[in-house]
């Protein structure tokens, strides 16, 4: 991963957490960003964590809880085994454990692994920021070859 894109994801980090009037806890990224970096992962790394966070940075401000997005998109790959079919609730529930040991809100801990659950794809996400979740990961197939 580039120094540019350390940069951006660990501002991101920093400012999601202090949307939440939280502290942000500096070896719950290290851990996201070392599963990020598995060697059984072809799509689901840094790089598209990376790029998930630039697009999220064009359409921050149709957000409606900016902090509890970012989280999402935080988590949302967090956990990633090509096997499995339960990759989202097993994130949303490392995200959930996460969040509620850093002291935030339950209310907003459940926000961030809805949004993440958003992310199976099974079902058209609910209008606001699970579109907006959802439309940023997968903003990849729209992008040039």
């Amino acid at each position: 991963m580039s120094g540019g894109a350390h940069a951006l994801l660990l501002d991101s980090w920093c400012a999601a957490w202090a949307q939440l009037d939280c502290p942000a806890p500096a070896l719950a990224l290290a851990d996201l960003l070392a599963r990020y970096a598995e060697p059984h992962r072809a799509y689901h790394t840094a790089q598209h964590l990376a790029e998930c966070f630039q697009h999220f940075a064009e359409v921050r401000d149709l957000a409606r809880q900016p902090g509890e997005l970012a989280l999402g998109l935080f988590f949302h790959d967090a956990i990633w085994d090509p096997h499995a079919h339960d990759c989202e609730a097993r994130s949303a529930a490392l995200a959930r454990a996460c969040l509620c040991a850093a002291g935030v809100a339950p209310s907003s801990s459940e926000a961030v692994a809805t949004l993440i659950l958003a992310t199976r794809h099974a079902a058209e996400p609910a209008p606001g920021d699970a579109t907006l979740l959802v439309d940023i990961d997968l903003a990849i197939l729209g992008a040039a070859p």
